[in-house]
């Protein structure tokens, strides 16, 4: 907890410069949302409970209670939120942290082994200066809370500094606001200067684009954080661990103000609907679908980002000292123009449609994506174009075969390529030659690969059909640990001893076992939210184990030797 507040003071300190001010806290650039202390306790349990290690907290409190020479937290409500603010009067910052006490003296005087000794200020001011350590404090002490702030601060204290936090300490264990409209547009200037003197460095150490393009990419970047910061009203980080469910969540907020251009892209993702459903299929292993429609603005900048992207391919053909003649490098050219038209002509249709899902089963993975584009065709034209270009390389010749118009489904035309594998353990999964099929319709283009994964494609194209124009999130992601680990086992090489308690111990945690991502429209904003269910904490603590046995068999297996 201790470490909770210094780092909320530090990352304060980092982005402002904190300097003394008599702030008006009503109207704050940060606010920092801590648990109880009771909380805190019951999370640190909780977690201990996944790791095997019941009653953390009892052994944590032992050794304060040793280190406070049996004081404890003597002062602290323990029942009741904490907080931070950082609000400023004109460019200069201030921040202020409040805790629920009985007591502030003798919470100052249980921590005196930390803190120092607490000096009597006047006017109900206690200093308190850690050991070791530049940074001063100063402590007042109003309504049961104490009030910390890192120059004397003498103003009219807030009355309840909960009404400061707006309620994030009823949704969040941990959580942190930040009020965009209230910082200034120089420290605003100031990041953005930072990010583009970052930028810079990074184009200096080389990349595969030139400096040019570079640069141009960057101004892009540089000029939508820039519109952001200045559109956006609230942002907001929180995590919380759900006990009766059994499962945590982290989420990242945000608001805009209205009118703006940031609060115009918020309204493509609100009731976004999907041709693609059949990405979702709740048995696949791992499962992605992302619909929404997209802003003018947003429209403008994909495409400029694309031009970007368009001139570095077509400077890395002119770079390619592969290519055996001009004609060669010309041909490939004009597959990849065809290609960034197709890109553009669907980033001016203004919607995203794009799924991706993987099935595993014992020793064998299937993979396949699909997307809503504006012209099917075009792109058929473009890879048929460059597969013909690579034909002529011998290299490609050795490794791969492709055979075009293999099948017609549904209106949708497959190709297949086949890869050859070398790698023994690899064709145990995927066969000695990997398939790979792409399918292209009017409007829509599929990949797939592993074993029968023409099969696997045509039933999402399927379950699709069945569900088209279907209301979607605007992002959905899920990742089954279970199967993952299930698969690894199938794999794993005859010689591995393996575990059977661990895979009974899967086996009860499937279900229960998944790692979820979801962003979701709110009012006048977005909130993106990764989940952790309760069998997939166990089982990252699980692989924790088994890493931390294997590393120690080596070790031991080293110095017997």
């Amino acid at each position: 907890m201790k470490t909770l507040l210094s780092t909320s003071l530090a990352l304060a300190v980092v982005l402002f410069g904190i300097a003394a001010a008599n702030a008006d806290f009503s109207k704050p650039m940060l606010v920092v949302s801590l648990a109880s202390y009771d909380e805190q306790k019951t999370n640190i349990d909780f977690v201990g409970e996944l790791a095997g290690q019941p009653n953390v907290s009892t052994q944590l409190e032992g050794f304060l209670n040793l280190m406070t020479q049996g004081r404890g937290l003597k002062g602290l409500d323990k029942s009741k939120p904490w907080g931070l603010v950082l609000a400023a009067e004109e460019d200069t910052p201030q921040v202020m942290a409040f805790l629920p006490v009985s007591s502030a003296k003798d919470l100052a005087d249980s921590l005196a082994g930390f803190v120092g000794p607490a000096q009597d200020e006047g006017n109900g001011i206690l200093k308190i200066n850690p050991p070791g350590r530049g940074q001063a404090a100063f402590i007042r002490e109003q309504n049961g809370w104490a009030f910390v702030t890192l120059e004397k601060y003498e103003a009219e204290l807030p009355s309840d500094p909960l009404k400061l936090i707006d309620g994030l300490n009823t949704q969040y264990d941990v959580a942190f606001r930040g009020y965009l409209q209230n910082i200034s547009s120089s420290k605003k200037q100031e990041w953005i200067d930072t990010l583009e003197g970052l930028q810079t460095m990074s184009g200096q150490s080389g990349g595969p684009i030139s400096p040019e393009l570079q640069r141009e990419a960057q101004a892009l970047q540089l000029k939508m954080i820039e519109r952001w910061l200045n559109d956006a009203d609230q942002v907001t980080l929180g995590w919380k661990i759900d006990k009766e469910a059994k499962n945590t969540h982290v989420d990242f907020s945000f608001t805009a103000v209205a009118g703006t251009s940031l609060a115009e892209g918020i309204k493509g993702f609100e009731n976004p609907t999907t041709d693609l459903a059949g990405f979702l299929d709740p048995t696949y292993a791992v499962k992605l679908l992302t619909a929404h429609k997209h802003s003018q603005d947003h429209i403008e900048f994909g495409l400029a980002m694309a031009n970007v992207y368009r001139k570095a391919a077509l400077e890395a053909v002119d770079n390619d000292e592969d290519l055996a003649s001009d004609e060669d490098r010309q041909s490939v050219k004009t597959a990849l123009n065809d290609l960034f038209d197709v890109a553009d002509a669907t980033i001016k249709t203004g919607k995203s449609d794009v799924g991706l899902a993987v099935n595993l089963a014992p020793e064998t993975i299937q993979i396949a994506a699909g997307t809503i584009l504006a012209d099917g065709p075009q792109l058929e034209k473009a890879v048929k174009n460059l597969l013909e270009l690579a034909k002529g390389e011998q290299e490609f010749q050795d490794n791969v075969s492709v055979s075009f118009d293999v099948e017609t489904y549904k209106d949708i035309r497959f190709h297949q390529a086949k890869i050859k594998v070398p790698d023994e353990r690899a064709q145990k999964v995927l066969g000695e030659n990997l398939d790979v099929y792409l399918g292209v319709g009017a409007k829509v283009a599929y990949l797939a690969a592993g074993k029968d994964s023409l099969t696997y494609i045509k039933s999402i194209i399927d379950s699709s059909a069945t569900q088209s124009g279907k209301k979607s999130l605007p992002l959905e992601l899920s990742i089954s640990l279970a199967d993952i680990f299930e698969f690894g086992w199938s794999v794993r090489p005859e010689d591995s001893p393996g575990s059977a308690k661990l895979e009974e111990q899967v086996k009860a945690l499937k279900g229960k076992d998944h790692i979820l991502v979801t962003v979701k429209p709110i009012a006048a904003g977005l909130t993106a939210r990764l989940e952790l269910e309760g069998g997939a904490l166990q089982m990252i603590e699980m692989l924790g184990k088994v890493r931390a046995s294997a590393g120690r068999n080596l070790q031991g297996a080293a110095q017997d030797q």
